[in-house]
């Protein structure tokens, strides 16, 4: 074969050829719209379940903020009752007389009471 010969093609045959290559673009074009609608599809499911992921973890947030302010709330009671009664103790043991006077008027006082609505005294 000459220069010329390789350079020149037969018309038929670049129909062919044109052809063949417009049907392997037409697949290639065919799988890639597949391929998009198959990411789209892939994306949406994605975005679905991030969420449904979020709102989980909001949910779960909100029960552990509200578990801890209940906590708070507990420990500052408990620590309160605690330090009240930690006062008490030792002021007991400081000035015991004093304690057990305050005491006895506190337990006397509701039946001193009833006792001057019924007409008694001491």
């Amino acid at each position: 074969m000459t220069e010329t010969e390789k350079t020149t093609i037969d018309p038929a045959a670049q129909s062919d050829l044109s052809e063949d290559t417009r049907e392997v673009l037409v697949e290639l074009l065919t799988q890639h719209q597949a391929l998009l609608t198959e990411l789209r599809w892939a994306y949406g499911q994605l975005e679905r379940l991030q969420e449904v992921d979020i709102a989980a973890l909001k949910q779960r947030v909100s029960e552990l903020e509200q578990r801890r302010s209940r906590g708070k709330t507990a420990l500052a009671a408990s620590a309160t009752a605690s330090s009240k009664m930690r006062k008490r103790v030792e002021f007991a043991l400081q000035h015991p007389d004093k304690a057990a006077r305050a005491a006895g008027r506190k337990l006397s006082r509701p039946f001193e009471r009833a006792a001057r609505r019924a007409g008694l005294s001491r």
